[in-house]
């Protein structure tokens, strides 16, 4: 009651003031608080056992000693982050003596954070789903470079586009630690998208150094002053969410996502045409984690505007950052290429990926873990298997549609596929659950998040369990005939 007075009589009392002399309301009215380190430090009262679970996330950005207030006040943790990523920068712990930075220079920036000190003193697992992008290539290259291929990322999604469109530009110079023609490029794409773009998709830009950020940003700034279009996306708000343009560099794009992505490299020859092979802080201890922050950004789609070719990157630095880059250029290039036929597309990536795997493990393939666990009843497959073979050659299906068996997405197997050939992707996916099916708890949450991932992937799944078929075998052929006909 007293809270509900102090509330209502616009008292403008501190948030400090509220949760100091309030402390069993607030817990009561808000059992679940989300809060940054800091200011559960001020607000929350400094007593053990506050709350029954504490959960940081973003680990890998948070410095330790931000977090032992809240910790204190907790009685389990779950941390939760991504070793690959950022750590947290502590631009104030070393000595700047204003000279031009040197390859050294950042390397002592990286401080240790909760994600690095709790590693290997408390139980941990990987989180192997990948639901972000749409298209495989847009994970691939992370998947292989930074987490051994343990990543679930297949998709059934036919492209009719590349996800990753490489626009090249030989002319950009990068002078003054900028590159205008890139610039000029992402603000022209960016207003092409908005005239052409079929499903709303929002839009952020990535550039590697602050300055390319800042000319790109005033570049657009002026463009929107005579395109209401650009002008209404450099401030999208729906549903008080924030869906507008970003421009952001390496250091401050972690957490963010957009549909579209189009990142500006930045680094060319000067006007002097000499090319230097130093990249900020990405050529430092740690950069590629940069790297991977930045190519993982994009749902559907990335534009790398680039003014050098993955040749022009040295291999030889002793970080691995520049190295990545140069993998990475080179994977864009693969999947650009207009001489390589689009059903060999998949070799050449494939080839370029297990370079970069031979650099990260000398040659030493690294086996993904099966997890698959289901087990078929085989006489109950078969039989499945011949009444949809007479299904589709009774009702004229065989034209247009392929019966597959035992389809790979991932670590996982579909029993059964109806795969339709005009359109090259799979319409149905069947699972035989058969006798010998024991659904355990663990089994139906396994079974919950395994249709989950695949629903995500455009697969849309159709489950036979041998009772139904027993019982209904007419009903479950004419469920699937329906599906085939009425794909378009």
């Amino acid at each position: 009651m007293m809270l509900k007075k102090v509330v209502n009589n616009n008292s403008r009392k501190s948030l400090k003031f509220i949760f100091s002399n309030y402390p069993l309301a607030i817990h009561t009215l808000f059992p679940v608080l989300m809060t940054t380190p800091d200011s559960a430090a001020i607000l929350l009262e400094t007593k053990p056992n506050l709350f029954n679970q504490v959960i940081f996330d973003e680990a890998s950005q948070l410095f330790v000693e931000k977090t032992i207030p809240i910790i204190y006040r907790g009685q389990r943790i779950v941390v939760a982050g991504d070793s690959k990523q950022l750590r947290p920068t502590n631009f104030f712990g070393i000595k700047n003596t204003g000279e031009e930075e040197t390859e050294d220079f950042n390397d002592n920036l990286e401080a240790e954070s909760l994600l690095d000190f709790v590693n290997g003193k408390i139980p941990s697992r990987m989180l192997r789903y990948h639901y972000r992008s749409v298209h495989k290539e847009l994970i691939n290259f992370s998947n292989t470079g930074f987490y051994t291929d343990q990543l679930f990322t297949n998709s059934n999604t036919k492209l009719s586009t590349i996800p990753i469109e490489e626009i090249y530009l030989p002319e950009g110079k990068f002078i003054n630690r900028q590159n205008r023609p890139e610039a000029e490029a992402v603000v022209n794409k960016i207003e092409e998208i908005l005239e052409t773009r079929k499903h709303n998709e929002t839009i952020g830009v990535i550039t590697f150094n602050v300055e390319q950020s800042v000319l790109i940003q005033s570049l657009l700034d002026k463009r929107a002053q005579n395109n209401k279009k650009l002008a209404d996306e450099l401030n999208r708000i729906v549903d008080r969410k924030n869906y507008s343009i970003f421009v952001k560099n390496l250091e401050n794009v972690q957490g963010d996502e957009r549909d579209i992505i189009l990142f500006s490299f930045g680094f060319a020859k000067n006007e002097n045409g000499v090319f230097r092979n130093y990249f900020g802080p990405l050529s430092d201890r740690g950069g590629e984690n940069r790297l991977n922050v930045a190519i993982t950004r994009a749902k559907r789609k990335i534009y790398l505007v680039k003014s050098i070719k993955s040749y022009d990157i040295s291999k030889d630095s002793k970080n691995k950052g520049p190295k990545f880059l140069h993998y990475y250029l080179k994977y864009v290039e693969a999947l650009n290429n207009p001489n390589i036929e689009p059903e060999l597309r998949d070799d050449f990536l494939d080839n370029v990926l297990g370079e970069l795997r031979n650099e990260e493990t000398g040659n030493n393939v690294v086996e993904s873990e099966v997890v698959e666990v289901k087990t078929t009843n085989p006489e109950f497959q078969a039989e499945v298997l011949v009444a949809l073979d007479q299904l589709i050659q009774e009702n004229g299906y065989g034209k247009r549609f392929q019966i597959k068996q035992q389809i790979k997405v991932d670590n996982y197997l579909i029993d059964i596929g109806i795969y339709d050939k005009k359109e090259q992707k799979f319409v149905l996916g069947i699972e035989i659950d058969g006798e010998h099916y024991n659904k355990t708890l663990a089994q139906k949450e396994y079974d919950f998040y395994r249709q989950k991932y695949l629903e995500v992937r455009n697969w849309e799944i159709y489950r036979i369990p041998l009772l139904k078929w027993e019982v209904n075998r007419e009903k479950v052929l004419r469920d699937i005939a329906l599906k085939m006909e009425g794909v378009k």
